[in-house]
């Protein structure tokens, strides 16, 4: 059974972010509130998030983790399907943020996945 494969764009940080999703693989509605949350600088300074750390568990399309990392964040994007995280992939190389995420598989099952 072959997945479909589409992309939404979203508007971030005054550009136009384009998202690959695929299969079970899709932007929920709650993240894209959450995204727009985190850029919202009558909640958050310019810089609030430059240089922390941010773990995503469950990333899925990796939206919020995407728009923290423009923001200046360094974060570690989590999946346990091997075909979301080569969604993660494709999508921190389009947005071209590969140098200020890392993604990685966690079962979840033992800290140490996350660790």
């Amino acid at each position: 059974e072959a997945s479909q494969v589409d992309e939404r764009e979203f508007e971030f940080l005054g550009a136009t972010l384009t998202i690959e999703q695929s299969g079970k693989c899709y932007t929920h509605d709650a993240t894209i509130v959450l995204a727009k949350y985190f850029e919202n600088h009558d909640v958050f300074s310019m810089n609030h998030f430059k240089d922390k750390t941010v773990l995503q568990l469950s990333a899925l399309t990796g939206l919020p983790g995407f728009v923290l990392s423009l923001l200046g964040a360094h974060v570690r994007l989590t999946e346990t399907d091997d075909k979301a995280i080569q969604v993660l992939e494709r999508n921190a190389q389009r947005l071209n943020v590969k140098d200020k995420v890392t993604i990685s598989k966690a079962l979840l099952n033992d800290p140490q996945d996350i660790a």
